[in-house]
């Protein structure tokens, strides 16, 4: 941090401490190298000093850390110290000018009961998410054993056709030779239709996983 930085800041040290903010070195310090919340702080500091001042002035009260000590000495004060003071207002203004446009809001803490509310809300919304995820694996359920109902039917149908066929087919294979190739081929169908259900099903069983965890 340059020295230069660091004068810079130290020049608004009087004026800051005429305002009751406390200010040296170690803020001007953190202000430099971009601490978090450490500008924020001085902000809040000149905002609440400033709006102190203004209500001071507008009642016809100053603040007793604004308002001068009527001695002799301050009333025969030089040229210099005048435009010191001149000056000192005219940052002033600055400054107050700057909070005002930065519009500086302090969000306020929700309440319990609001916390409470909106955790409620929240766990009645996972609640629905689930039911309709249970519903939806019933409804697929469903359509599962109903398509499994009408292949077996088929299936059946396909036996029944199949027998009648049987002696035409004896000059070629023996009923042993067919009835093994017809059970096999029942059995593969019957292993595909249950991966694919076993697939569904533990895709919709992730899908109600990650709304419980949401």
């Amino acid at each position: 941090i340059s020295s230069a930085k660091l004068n810079n800041f130290s020049r608004l040290e009087p004026t800051l401490h005429l305002l009751g903010v406390q200010f040296d070195q170690n803020v001007a310090h953190n202000i430099i190298t971009e601490k978090p919340g450490a500008a924020t702080k001085l902000l809040y500091q000149l905002y609440i000093a400033l709006q102190r001042k203004k209500k001071g002035v507008q009642t016809g009260v100053e603040m007793p850390t604004v308002q001068p000590l009527m001695s002799t000495k301050v009333q025969n004060m030089k040229s210099e110290a005048f435009r010191d003071q001149r000056l000192s207002r005219r940052r002033q203004n600055e400054i107050m000018a700057k909070i005002q446009a930065a519009i500086i809001q302090i969000p306020k803490p929700a309440s319990d009961r609001t916390l409470k509310i909106l955790d409620t809300q929240k766990l009645m919304k996972k609640k629905r998410e689930a039911e309709d995820v249970a519903n939806e694996i019933k409804k697929f359920e469903a359509l599962i054993k109903k398509d499994l109902q009408a292949k077996e039917s088929a299936s059946k149908t396909s036996l029944d056709t199949a027998g009648q066929t049987t002696t035409d087919l004896l000059n070629t294979y023996s009923d042993d030779d067919y009835i093994k190739k017809i059970q096999k081929r029942l059995e593969e169908d019957a292993f595909a239709r249950e991966q694919r259900e076993k697939r569904r099903r533990r895709l919709l069983m992730d899908q109600l996983i990650a709304h419980e965890a949401q």
